[in-house]
């Protein structure tokens, strides 16, 4: 492929250096070098690795993000869409809708570029969008948000998780603070009540097991108890710190789905410690990270 269609491409999609460079995996100061014509004649392995990331259908997987104004990909070629909802066939074999994930401009965050054809925000129903910031007037709702805001803005890239979300219960003043752990992390929420105790807040803590309840009494199969014979029971845990009006929720370490019930039966804010992943030591972002790599399998058929 000539060059001068990988820049074209590149034009297309609204890629910045910095984003091609993460998606080809091309050290940024290399790839500005050859789109700048500084390099005469790059390696046949680098030009391949940016074609991958500007043309993936020709790898015969999806692209890492989706090209800003691909409304539909069939058999390697590309039209384009007229909305937020329009489809997008890949390889012929399934339909995917595009959305913010799949743009490669993100003019919304940075006001530099143009917007893709399916942005959600120049399609956005105004009466949505009305009706969402008119929920930020409700004055427990804007102190919630002015407090994240602020959080975020004082502590960036200074504070841990555990720090900030210190922080953020101060800027809401609450006092008593719940903590819904998972009983394999008992330890862990032990040194989180200890913390919050030092910071002189009330801190109550309910582990999933409490109640003791069998998995099998709400209709769960015999080898479910492989894992253990007593369920989780994040609806009791919401509801115990629910009677003991708690003014913020600390998830440690909820089982997926158990994580869900919680948020929905919870009264007060909840905001997450610990995301549950027993292979990845709690942290699941690293799947991500190495998706192309050591987890393929994420991405394979």
């Amino acid at each position: 492929m000539k060059w001068e269609d990988m820049k074209n491409r590149k034009r297309e999609l609204g890629y910045s250096n910095a984003q091609l460079s993460e998606l080809s995996g091309v050290p940024l100061g290399t790839l500005n070098k050859i789109l700048s014509g500084d390099t005469k004649a790059p390696r046949y392995a680098t030009l391949q690795a940016i074609e991958k990331a500007l043309f993936p259908e020709k790898r015969n997987e999806a692209p890492p993000r989706q090209a800003a104004d691909a409304g539909r990909i069939s058999e390697g070629k590309a039209t384009y869409g007229k909305g937020p909802t329009e489809s997008m066939t890949i390889h012929d074999k399934k339909d995917v809708t595009l959305s913010c994930v799949d743009c490669g401009t993100q003019n919304c965050l940075f006001q530099n570029s143009t917007y893709p054809d399916f942005c959600l925000s120049t399609h956005l129903d105004q009466d949505l969008l009305a009706e969402a910031m008119k929920e930020y007037e409700k004055p427990e709702i804007k102190k919630i948000a002015l407090s994240a805001a602020e959080v975020e803005a004082d502590n960036y890239c200074k504070m841990t998780r555990i720090e900030e979300t210190i922080e953020f219960a101060k800027k809401i003043g609450a006092k008593k603070i719940g903590v819904a752990t998972c009983a394999g992390l008992v330890k862990e929420s032990r040194m989180v009540v200890r913390i919050l105790r030092k910071r002189g807040f009330e801190p109550i803590s309910i582990a999933c097991k409490c109640g003791t309840q069998k998995k099998v009494d709400i209709g769960a199969p015999e080898r479910c108890e492989a894992v253990g014979v007593y369920m989780c029971n994040p609806i009791l845990q919401a509801k115990y710190l629910n009677s003991q009006h708690t003014d913020l929720n600390i998830l440690v370490g909820l089982c997926v789905g158990h994580d869900s019930m919680f948020y929905k039966y919870a009264d007060a804010p909840v905001t997450t410690l610990i995301a549950k992943d027993r292979v990845l030591g709690h942290n699941p972002v690293a799947a991500l990270y190495q998706a192309e790599q050591y987890y393929h399998r994420l991405l394979d058929d």
